[in-house]
C-alpha cells in the first residue's frame, strides 16, 4: 500500500526542527490536534476530524489557529497541510501505539460510511485498518480498491492493489481471499496481455478454489487458464487441462450438480478448438456455450461464445454466416460494457466485412476497435487492430496510412511475449513492404512472421489474390 512508503520517507533534520520549532509556538491542544490529524493524510476532510478527541469548539478553535500559523491551508472546503514533509514529521513523532490506535479509529469509521462513500474511499480506508492492526478486515476493501481501479481502466494499479491483496491474505492465513485475490489479478494480467504471469495466477486461483471445494468459482478460473494459455500459442496445453477438469466435473456431478460457469469453460474449450484448427468442432463447442450461457443468465459469456463462433466461421469461408454472429456478439457485449469481447467481436467483423470487400465499413470498425482496446488496455488486441485496420487501409489504397499502423501494430506484438496471433504484425506489413517495391523488407517481415508461435489467418477467397495496384494520390 502507499502508506509504508510514506512512512520510510525521511525528513531531513534541519527541516524537522524548522517543523518543529514552529509547531512549538501553537498551544498544546492545537499541537494534540496537528499530530493527530498527520494520520488522516496531506489532505483531510472537515468530517474526518471527528477522531480527534476534543470538544467542537476547542476543535475549531485549534484548526483555525493551525491555519493562522501558515501549517495548515483551507482548499476547497477542505484541510491540508502545507507541505507533505510537515504531515511526515509530525506523523513520525507520534509512538508506534498511538499511530496504529488512530489509524483503527479512523478506518472503522470510514468503513461505516455509506456504500457509495466506502467504495470511493476503499484504498484508504484499507490503508489505515491495516496500519491499525486490521489486516483480515483491510482485504476485502483492498480487493474494492483494485475493483475500483479496473473499472477505470487503471490496470498498473489494479495489478499492484490485487496483488498486495494476495499477500495480505495469505498472511492471515484466508484462503478464499487468496483466491479470490489470485483469480481477480489474473484477469486484469489477460487484459493487459501478460499471459505468463495471468496463467500462473489463474491456475494457482483454480487449485485455491478446488481445496475450498468452490466448484462454481473453479470451473471459471478454468475458463479463463484456457484463455491464457491459448492467448499464448498453447492450445494443446489448454486442451488436455479443460478435458482433465470436465472429467472432474462429470465424476461429480452426481453430488453437487452442474454448478455456474461452466458455460464459461465451455466458451474456452471452444477457443481451444479454434486454436487447434478443429473449426467445425469449435462450432459445435459454442453453441453449447451459449445455450449453458443463456441457462445461467451470463450475457457477457454468451457473447464471448458467439465472436468465437464468428470466428470460426470466417475460418471456414462463410463470412455472410460470420456477420450476422458477430454483429449480436458486439451488441451483446456493449450492453455489459465486456470491453475484452467488444474487441474479439470487432476485430472478428472487421476480418468479415473486409472479405465482402465492404473496405469504408472495414475501416470504420478497425478504427472503432482501436479506440476500445486503448481504454481497456490490451496491447496485444490493439496490435491486433492497428494490423487489420493497416491491411484494410492497403488495400483501400491509402498506403502512407497503412504503414503508420502496420509498424506501431508490430511494434506493439514485440512489447509482449509470443502469442498465437503475433506473427500477424509483421506479416501484414511484409504485405505492404512488397507492394512497396522493397523485397528485402517483405522478406525480413516474413521471417519475423514465421517465428510465431503458429500463425493462423484467413484465406481471404472472396478477395483478389494480388495486392492492389497504389492509389496515384499516395
Amino acid at each position: 500500500m502507499d502508506l509504508p512508503r510514506l512512512v520510510d520517507v525521511d525528513v531531513p533534520a534541519s527541516v524537522r526542527e524548522a517543523i518543529g520549532e514552529r509547531v512549538s509556538r501553537l498551544s498544546s491542544a492545537t499541537r494534540d490536534v496537528l499530530a493527530t490529524a498527520s494520520v488522516l493524510g496531506t489532505v483531510f476532510d472537515p468530517e474526518d476530524v471527528s477522531i480527534i478527541d476534543a470538544e467542537e469548539d476547542r476543535l475549531e478553535e485549534a484548526l483555525d489557529e493551525a491555519v493562522a500559523s501558515g501549517l495548515l491551508t483551507v482548499e476547497e472546503d477542505r484541510y491540508a497541510f502545507e507541505h507533505s514533509l510537515t504531515r511526515q514529521a509530525l506523523y513520525g513523532g507520534l509512538s508506534p501505539v498511538r499511530r496504529r490506535r488512530l489509524h483503527r479509529v479512523v478506518g472503522e469509521r470510514l468503513e461505516q460510511r455509506p456504500t457509495a462513500a466506502s467504495r470511493r474511499r476503499s484504498a484508504e480506508i484499507a490503508r489505515h485498518l491495516e496500519a491499525g492492526g486490521l489486516p483480515d478486515r483491510a482485504i476485502p476493501f483492498v480487493l474494492l480498491a483494485g475493483d475500483v481501479a479496473a473499472g477505470v481502466y487503471s490496470q498498473a494499479e489494479a495489478v499492484r492493489l490485487y496483488g498486495h491483496a494476495t499477500r495480505l491474505a495469505e498472511e492471515v492465513g484466508d484462503e478464499v481471499a487468496v483466491a479470490t485475490a489470485l483469480e481477480r489479478l489474473g484477469q486484469v494480467e489477460l487484459m493487459i496481455a501478460r499471459y505468463d504471469e495471468a496463467v500462473d495466477h489463474l491456475i494457482a486461483a483454480a487449485d485455491g478454489y478446488r481445496r475450498i471445494n468452490d466448484r462454481q468459482a473453479m470451473l471459471r478460473v478454468e475458463g479463463l487458464i484456457a484463455e491464457g494459455q491459448h492467448r499464448r500459442g498453447e492450445g494443446e496445453a489448454a486442451a488436455v487441462r479443460l478435458d482433465e477438469v470436465v472429467a472432474e466435473l462429470e465424476a461429480g456431478e452426481g453430488t453437487g450438480g452442474q454448478p455456474l460457469g461452466v458455460a464459461a469453460l465451455g466458451t474456452g474449450l471452444a477457443r481451444v478448438r479454434l486454436s487447434l484448427g478443429q473449426h467445425e468442432l469449435c462450432l459445435d463447442a459454442t453453441e453449447r456455450a451459449a445455450r449453458l450461457a443463456r441457462k445461467e443468465g451470463s450475457v457477457a459469456v454468451e457473447a464471448d461464445a458467439d465472436a468465437v463462433r464468428g470466428t470460426a466461421l470466417l475460418f471456414l469461408d462463410r463470412p455472410d454466416e460470420a456477420v450476422d454472429v458477430l454483429e449480436r456478439a458486439i451488441s451483446l457485449a456493449a450492453g455489459v460494457d465486456a470491453l475484452a469481447i467488444e474487441s474479439g467481436a470487432t476485430l472478428a467483423l472487421q476480418w468479415s466485412v473486409t472479405m465482402r470487400g465492404e473496405l469504408d465499413r472495414a475501416r470504420s470498425l478497425g478504427e472503432r476497435g482501436l479506440a476500445i482496446t486503448r481504454r481497456a488496455g490490451n496491447a496485444d488486441a490493439e496490435s491486433l487492430h492497428a494490423a487489420n485496420l493497416g491491411l484494410t487501409l492497403f488495400y483501400s489504397g491509402d498506403w502512407e496510412q497503412a504503414q503508420s499502423h502496420l509498424e506501431r501494430s508490430v511494434e506493439l506484438a514485440r512489447s509482449g511475449s509470443p502469442t498465437l496471433f503475433s506473427g500477424i504484425p509483421p506479416a501484414y506489413l511484409g504485405v505492404l513492404r512488397a507492394g512497396q517495391g522493397d523485397v528485402a523488407g517483405a522478406v525480413a517481415c516474413y521471417d519475423d512472421a514465421a517465428t510465431a508461435p503458429d500463425l493462423q489467418t484467413f484465406e481471404f477467397v472472396q478477395l483478389p489474390r494480388g495486392p492492389p495496384r497504389r492509389a496515384r494520390s499516395v
